[in-house]
């Protein structure tokens, strides 16, 4: 009788250190592409708030961050982790001191951060989403909006055929407020406005067009907005972003307090002010093309960073 050779589950972690927070995600994977979440961790280091205004991460976040990887070291340790990689978006491809920070924290916890293009992690981002969406050969857009910035999508027969990233990240629009007396949605919507010509171009000159079938938002913005947009709207529909409700609800959000919205919607601190720019992101985006909704699938780039470590692993067959 012929033996049966159960495939080898491994543990990974992917960690992906953004410009608002760093997140680690840790899961358990018998085959490429097949994973199951077994613990999520987020820490508000937000290194784009003063890399985006005096160009480095201060002696504070390094304190910080060496505190948070400890920790993800720890998790690593104690699930057994096999397998991690961990990745730096714009904020610390933008600071003067990012080899430094990345020398520091892999001789205080042993994790090598690596620094990714906005080319790779657009595709990463579509690699997450292209994972749990189906596109049906339809033309999407995908958009992703991080606190450094934002990377749009476009794809025709179920791959990307063009990819573009931004510096319209939400942490890098709030350092453009002033302290003036003109209100922060006045403020905001005038920034949000001096970024249409570049989005603009995007569709112009790359897509050519603008009907697409399906439009998807990742990460945690969008989770939140539409988290945000079913508790208004009273509904347990916290998948989707429509443009009527959104035009409506950043209007309300952005004349509440950071308090406010803490209060009412739940949200942390360094989501709270962060979600007012990317809402008015999205109106921006959808008025362009003038579309309707966006799909919230619930994924981000620590799944795609996951999936591409998975890839990496050699499995066993059955």
């Amino acid at each position: 009788m012929k033996s049966t050779t159960l495939p080898k589950i491994y543990r990974l972690a992917a960690i992906d250190l953004g410009s608002n927070a760093v997140r680690m995600l840790a899961a358990e994977s018998v085959s490429p592409n097949i994973f199951r979440t077994i613990k999520q961790s987020r820490k508000p280091l937000r290194l784009g708030q003063n890399v985006y205004g005096k160009g480095s991460i201060t002696k504070e976040q390094f304190v910080e961050g060496i505190k948070f990887f400890r920790r993800f070291r720890e998790i690593i340790y104690d699930l057994e982790i096999e397998h991690y990689c961990a990745f730096g978006t714009s904020a610390l491809r933008d600071s003067t001191n990012a080899e430094e920070f990345i020398r520091i924290i892999k001789d205080q916890t042993d994790i090598l951060i690596e620094p990714i293009t906005g080319e790779l992690e657009a595709k990463l981002v579509f690699e997450a989403i292209n994972h749990f969406v189906n596109f049906n050969n339809e033309p999407t857009l995908l958009i992703d909006i991080g606190g450094g910035s934002l990377e749009l999508i476009y794809v025709e027969n179920n791959m990307p055929k063009h990819l573009a990233t931004f510096q319209m990240g939400t942490v890098r629009t709030l350092n453009k407020l002033s302290t003036s007396s003109v209100s922060v949605e006045d403020q905001l919507r005038e920034i949000i406005e001096s970024y249409r010509k570049e989005v603009k171009d995007f569709f112009d000159l790359k897509v050519k067009h603008r009907n697409f079938k399906l439009v998807v938002g990742s990460g945690g913005n969008f989770e939140r907005l539409a988290k945000i947009e079913g508790y208004i709207a009273r509904t347990l529909d916290d998948r989707k972003v429509t443009y009527k409700k959104l035009c409506a609800y950043n209007v309300i959000l952005s004349r509440m307090t950071i308090e406010e919205r803490m209060r009412y919607f739940q949200l942390r601190r360094d989501r709270a002010d962060v979600i007012i720019p990317a809402g008015f992101l999205v109106e921006m985006i959808l008025n362009e093309i003038q579309g309707t909704e966006v799909h919230v699938p619930g994924v981000g780039l620590s799944s795609g960073i996951l999936l591409n470590l998975m890839k990496k692993i050699k499995y066993q067959d059955i």
